[in-house]
């Protein structure tokens, strides 16, 4: 009798163990998956700065902004700039908009 609960106790044991470093593997992944999900958006907001940054200096170049682009670019933007992208393009952005509209 005494070997049955000396057997059921290391049983429980390892499970025990086993459940524990599951669980902490789980919370590795789940951390791991969290700041690839932060830096995955992080680099969209990036990519999406460049890409204000590049259509306002061509428009900028040209000296004039189609209705259609300007329309894009302030789409754009706004969505850039609720999305936590900081003010760094305002003033390119400020030049596109006093651009004269041509098509």
């Amino acid at each position: 009798m005494e070997f049955i609960a000396v057997l059921v106790e290391g049983v429980l044991t390892l499970a025990v163990g086993y459940a524990g470093w599951k669980f902490k593997k789980m919370r590795e992944a789940e951390e791991k998956n969290k700041q690839r999900k932060e830096d995955f958006e992080e680099l969209e907001l990036l990519n999406t700065r460049m890409n204000l940054i590049r259509e306002c200096n061509y428009y900028i170049e040209k000296g004039f902004a189609p209705i259609y682009a300007r329309t894009g670019i302030a789409d754009i933007y706004k969505k850039y700039h609720s999305l936590g992208g900081n003010g760094g393009i305002e003033d390119l952005y400020s030049k596109l908009l006093s651009l004269p509209i041509k098509d």
